[in-house]
């Protein structure tokens, strides 16, 4: 009696675990943008935590410390050491002005960049008006327009 030959039949089997759009891995991200999710939270910190200690300070009548008044421009630092990261991480680095020419609310890089723009002056303003009367006037003295005696709307 000869014996029976079972013939391969061919099944396909679907899963979803190995699919990267479903399962996505860690590779996705370069380290950029870790980078810059770890300096733009430390600086939002910053300015949120030199925000209430100063309130506090001038509730309680006390002098601001050292620390709390440069918290806002140690924050800038750090978010402008995140963007760098995210300035990295684009593929095309030549259109990066084009986020700043419109504003899409579709896009959330759009919303990203002009919040960016928003904690940028939010962090000046804070930082100006924490540090000292005499501090301020050595910041606003390197303003050009300010040197020949005329009176600047920048400065």
């Amino acid at each position: 009696m000869l014996p029976i030959q079972a013939q391969a039949v061919p099944v396909e089997i679907t899963t979803v675990r190995n699919n990267l759009h479903v399962d996505p891995t860690l590779h996705i991200w370069a380290s950029e943008i870790p980078i810059y999710l770890f300096l733009g939270g430390l600086a939002g910190g910053l300015l949120i935590l030199s925000a209430v200690l100063a309130f506090m300070a001038r509730r309680d009548g006390k002098p601001l410390p050292a620390v709390v008044t440069w918290m806002p421009f140690t924050a800038l630092a750090f978010l402008s050491l995140g963007m760098l990261f995210l300035f990295l991480d684009l593929s095309h680095k030549l259109y990066v002005w084009r986020f700043y020419l419109s504003f899409e609310l579709t896009s959330p890089m759009s919303w990203g960049s002009w919040i960016l723009m928003l904690v940028y002056t939010i962090g000046i303003l804070l930082g100006l008006n924490l540090i000292s009367e005499h501090a301020r006037s050595r910041i606003v003295s390197f303003c050009p327009l300010a040197r020949n005696g005329k009176p600047s709307p920048l400065c």
